[in-house]
């Protein structure tokens, strides 16, 4: 797995990409093209407007359908699911040291989304960490793990 530096709250879109191998570029040109399929606002039309600002369901729907097509139906409905209750929906919660998936992290003023592969964490925003370092950034930041999501193959 390649590391890759999100933009600006685009966490999900960076971790999709990574799991997918494909260029987070390809990930946001193809969120682009959701958000003006998906909103009919166009005063949304732009990721960190849409992300906020559009209807909840529009949102999930756009996160359903980039992981359904990158990763499989499978991992779409479950990753799906935990972002909507924004807690974990009866899978994984301890660090993962095998596979590759997403983990959803909460913190006490938001949620983040970081990919993993082997025991190593890809964080968009941080850069890769191994468990013990994981642990550290958590605990820096009052973070917890929500849920992780591995990536059936």
């Amino acid at each position: 797995m390649e590391l890759q530096q999100q933009g600006t709250n685009e966490c999900v879109l960076a971790t999709f990409a990574m799991l997918a191998d494909k260029p987070l570029e390809e990930i946001r040109s193809r969120a682009m093209q959701l958000i003006r399929e998906l909103e009919p606002d166009k005063s949304l039309h732009k990721w960190n407007t849409f992300i906020f600002w559009a209807a909840w369901e529009n949102r999930k729907e756009l996160v359903r359908v980039l992981a359904a097509e990158l990763l499989g139906e499978s991992f779409a409905r479950r990753t799906v699911a935990s972002w909507d209750l924004n807690e974990a929906i009866g899978g994984l919660t301890e660090f993962p040291k095998s596979g590759k998936g997403q983990i959803l992290i909460k913190f006490p003023l938001g949620r983040h989304s970081v990919a993993y592969e082997n025991g190593i964490v890809y964080d968009p925003a941080a850069g890769k960490m191994n468990e013990a370092e994981f642990a550290e950034f958590l605990k820096t930041k009052d973070g917890q793990i929500q849920e992780v999501l591995p990536v059936e193959d």
